[in-house]
C-alpha cells in the first residue's frame, strides 16, 4: 500500500484507505490499537477511515473496557489528536462521526456500517 504513493504525480496517489473492520483483533482492547493498527501502518500517509467489525466491539471482560471504547476513541474524536495508544506513530485520530457514517463524493457515496456484534457468540 506504501508504493501506491511512490510516484511523482500526487493525482495518481489514493486520497485514503478504508479499513473494513476488525482494526484491533481479539477482543477490541485499547493496549493492542499499537501493534495491531498503529505499528502496521505507520509509513501510510494518507487518512485511514474505518468502521467496526465485531473484534472491535466484543470486548475482553478482563479488561473492563466497554464495547468499542478503543475504535470510537481513535476514529471518532471531535478534534485530531494523539491518544496514548499510538505511541510513537505520527498518525492522528480520525473524526468520524461514529462507527457508522457516510462520506459523500461528487460521483460516488461511501456508506460505513457497523452491525454489532453477534449475540450470544
Amino acid at each position: 500500500m506504501e508504493t501506491d504513493f511512490s510516484g511523482s504525480d500526487p493525482s495518481t496517489h489514493p486520497s485514503f484507505f478504508y479499513h473494513l473492520g476488525d482494526v484491533v483483533y481479539y477482543d477490541g482492547e485499547l493496549a493492542n490499537y499499537f501493534p495491531e493498527f498503529y505499528e502496521p501502518y505507520i509509513n501510510y500517509p494518507a487518512p485511514i477511515f474505518a468502521i467496526p467489525g465485531n473484534h472491535d466491539g466484543d470486548v475482553d471482560p478482563q479488561t473492563m473496557e466497554s464495547s468499542l471504547e478503543g475504535f470510537v476513541r481513535n476514529f471518532c474524536s471531535q478534534v485530531p489528536g494523539h491518544t496514548p495508544e499510538a505511541q510513537d506513530a505520527t498518525r492522528t485520530t480520525m473524526t468520524q462521526p461514529n462507527v457508522y457514517w457516510t462520506l459523500l463524493r461528487p460521483l460516488v457515496t461511501f456508506i460505513g456500517l457497523y452491525s454489532n456484534c453477534p449475540e450470544g457468540g
